[in-house]
């Protein structure tokens, strides 16, 4: 299993401006850090939106950062038109193969390494008393899975950085005052 630790992965929230801003955000890290690859872990009916984002990212950055960036979709069987509550339950159920397969090792070429850092879209509902309630619930479910997925393959715990990805992408932009298509 290599060793060296230069793989983050990204869950963001299922909605389109989380998502938005969350590809960003990962855009500019992997700019910023060369040797860093990325994973963005979805669900699969969230992966035509993120496609859609990519697909309206300036084309030279997304060239300059083929081969490390990756969309990593978990099988929920919802349809297209699920509701955010059911495609975080559904998430939640279905994590454990994905988390496995991450933390293993055994992973693609550059995203062989264990990840070092897991990054979790925290987002603010204040809609719908419930959906912030569920929204709190699946990240601690996170750190309780990856708490036990890191136990179980006998390797140290990994860092899970909770943001909101407007608050990260606007700090990133004031203290380097730059967009990631502003680059060389």
């Amino acid at each position: 299993m290599p060793t060296h630790n230069n793989h983050l992965v990204l869950l963001p929230l299922f909605a389109r401006s989380h998502l938005r801003l969350s590809l960003q955000l990962t855009l500019n890290l992997l700019n910023l850090h060369p040797s860093l690859v990325a994973t963005i872990l979805i669900t699969s009916v969230c992966t035509s939106r993120l496609d859609q984002e990519i697909q309206l990212q300036p084309k030279s950055v997304v060239a300059r950062l083929e081969g490390r960036l990756r969309v990593k979709t978990v099988e929920v069987g919802l349809a297209q038109d699920a509701g955010v509550v059911q495609e975080n339950e559904a998430f939640k159920e279905r994590i454990g193969p994905s988390l496995e397969e991450l933390l293993s090792g055994k992973g693609e070429d550059r995203f062989a390494p264990v990840p070092c850092l897991f990054i979790c879209d925290v987002g603010v509902f204040r809609l719908r008393e419930k959906l912030a309630d569920l929204v709190k619930v699946f990240h601690v479910f996170l750190r309780s899975a990856l708490r036990e997925k890191t136990a179980e393959f006998g390797i140290p715990r990994i860092p899970v950085l909770q943001l909101i990805p407007t608050m990260a992408l606007t700090q990133h932009r004031q203290v380097s005052g730059t967009f990631a298509e502003d680059y060389p």
